[in-house]
């Protein structure tokens, strides 16, 4: 868009941000009030310890924000273009007070000084970013546990200041709560809220609401992970981390958490321990990362719920396992009405022991354009892509990355689901629709793994249900019958994995940094060896890796395509892993990923 109605359009949106900036100044002047900060009675545990080596970098000026380093020109980083919401959570929430403590030293503090009182002097009457309830609830409680940390050497003026905000962002998060519609913002708004109730003095009078509150929260949204409409398992772990931080801190101050914050433990936790990998990582679909080093683990621990992994599907997936091999496989529909969804149906990711083997590529960068959709199409999967299309529908590009716009138009009406195991091994069937409409076919995907975790076996299958399905599908391709419509089939490895192709492709060799080697082979496609990406919030930029494709065409209403990974017994199998440089420590460089996803 450009010209005359790019310019109006952005003068519209500037003069709806100076509105909503200047309602949000009357509504912080209407809830502060008289009130003062008359001191804490009780300072909060610090549970989440930062990155000291990002502090170090943060005072070498450079910011890491989500997947993206980006230089500070000045003192404090307020003149920082940010983009995205995960940017501005992270900035305005203050996330950088951690590492700035876990790095200590006059040099750390005095730079936490300075970026705090930064802020204050810019937005604290209510301006600009950073004033989205969670957010602001994000900052009031860092600011309630860091508070030691930052009085010391302060200035009687910029303490007295520093005091006064914190009155003030907690009137507005206990006012602001129902305005989150989303899970895990919703929670966070009242988590600090809740803080806020416990720490200041003078507001305890306010807890026993909070915690009401947040009981009927929990009960109608979160206590069942069923219901959950947010499939991303990042998010489910934070809103696993902070019920924990709420537990904690209502102990400390000897108060009994609510029945309904400990039934949401005891059943979130289990669907966690069935999407973590061997290495502790989280998988990767719905917008979601691996997480944080030990953070998974930690959080289960601190669960107190010592339950298997169960083989039933939770959050919509399901764990295939055999020896030290595990599938974990998107069996349901996409998340409505979420920017963050993936067009993932039926896609798996697979590790043997603390080494993953295949991955989806992962969430959407909100800095690099061309990374702002594609890893969100189907083909950015391991999973079958029909005629480079994705199984649910995107938007026109323009929506792309924009909050509140990017949420995907169709998505697949029907996903089923059948289960079996013995002494053999453990199968899944499962087939989705989200090819009907437009192709008259329905994708099956079949897969088996043997009990020791030496092979699994897959299937595709395109297939059209009925005479209905076969007509349509037979129009689809009516003036190009011989040719029918392409498929294919993407595997993405893992960066650590070395793929080569051998026996003139018909096989690729997969080598794990352990030593452990797979067989990959297939019937009824084409083998090839493709570059793809590595996207992970933990990066300061995508990594480059590679994909094994299976390229194969439809000409009929039915097509099939099995394939295999099968453990080399002629390598030693690594029964103990070898250290290496995490991802985020090796140099990083982009190469075009081919993934012709829409």
């Amino acid at each position: 868009m450009s010209g005359p109605l790019s310019s109006l359009t952005q003068g519209l949106t500037q003069v709806a941000a100076r509105n909503n900036d200047a309602r949000l100044r009357q509504r912080l002047v209407r809830l502060a009030g008289n009130k003062m900060f008359t001191g804490l009675a009780h300072t909060p545990t610090q549970r989440h310890f930062g990155d000291f080596q990002n502090a170090k970098r943060l005072l070498e000026g450079t910011l890491q924000l989500v997947d993206a380093q980006v230089p500070l020109s000045q003192l404090t980083p307020w003149e920082v273009r940010l983009e995205g919401a995960a940017e501005e959570v992270q900035l305005h929430g203050f996330a950088w007070l951690d590492d700035f403590a876990a790095l200590g030293g006059k040099s750390a503090r005095a730079a936490a000084q300075r970026w705090v009182l930064g802020w204050l002097d810019r937005y604290a009457g209510g301006a600009g970013p950073g004033w989205h309830p969670s957010t602001a609830a994000h900052r009031l409680q860092r600011l309630l546990t860091h508070l030691p940390f930052l009085q010391k050497d302060l200035a009687e003026e910029a303490w007295i200041k520093l005091q006064g905000t914190l009155p003030v962002h907690f009137a507005y998060v206990g006012d602001a709560w129902p305005e989150e519609g989303h899970d895990l913002h919703r929670i966070l708004t009242l988590s600090g809220w809740i803080h806020g109730a416990a720490c200041l003095e003078g507001a305890q009078e306010q807890l026993p609401t909070a915690l009401a509150t947040l009981s009927n929260d929990l009960e109608v949204r979160v206590a069942d992970p069923s219901t959950l409409a947010d499939r991303n398992p990042s998010d489910q772990l934070a809103i696993l981390q902070t019920l924990l931080d709420i537990r904690a801190l209502l102990e400390d101050i000897k108060v009994h958490p609510p029945h309904a914050l400990e039934v949401a433990v005891k059943r979130i936790a289990p669907a966690l321990r069935l999407l973590r990998h061997g290495d502790g990582s989280l998988a990767r679909f719905h917008g979601g990362g691996s997480g944080a080093e030990g953070a998974l683990d930690r959080a289960l621990a601190e669960s107190r719920v010592r339950s298997r992994p169960t083989d039933a599907p939770a959050l919509g997936y399901v764990r295939l396992h055999g020896g030290r091999v595990q599938l974990i496989v998107d069996c349901a529909r996409p998340p409505e009405r979420s920017d963050t969804a993936h067009a993932s149906t039926l896609a798996f990711e697979m590790s043997s022991g603390r080494r993953p083997i295949l991955v989806n590529c992962g969430p959407p960068s909100s800095r690099i354009e061309v990374l702002r959709r594609m890893p969100r199409t189907t083909a950015a999967h391991n999973t079958l892509a029909l005629d480079k299309m994705s199984s649910s529908r995107f938007g026109p590009p323009r929506t792309a990355g924009r909050p509140g716009f990017d949420a995907l138009l169709t998505r697949p009406s029907m996903v089923t689901l059948a289960r079996a195991q013995d002494t053999s091994g453990m199968w899944i069937q499962s087939r989705h629709d989200g090819y009907l409409e437009d192709y008259g076919l329905l994708h099956e995907r079949r897969l088996f793994i043997d009990t020791q975790g030496h092979q699994v076996l897959g299937e595709d299958v395109l297939l059209a249900p009925d005479q209905k399905a076969q007509r349509r599908f037979a129009n689809r391709i009516k003036g190009a019958a011989k040719l029918g419509v392409s498929m294919t089939i993407h595997f993405h490895l893992h960066p650590d994995v070395e793929a080569e192709a051998v026996r003139r492709a018909e096989a690729v060799r997969l080598t794990l940094r352990s030593g452990e080697v797979w067989l990959f082979r297939a019937m009824g496609g084409e083998v090839s060896l493709a570059t793809s990406i590595y996207c992970d919030p933990a990066l300061p930029e995508p990594l480059p890796t590679r994909q094994i494709i299976i390229n194969g065409r439809s000409t009929t209403h039915k097509a099939e395509v099995s394939w295999s990974l099968t453990h080399d017994g002629g390598a030693a199998r690594a029964t103990r892993d070898v250290a290496v440089t995490p991802l985020h420590l090796r140099q990083t460089a982009i190469d075009a990923p081919r993934t012709d996803g829409q």
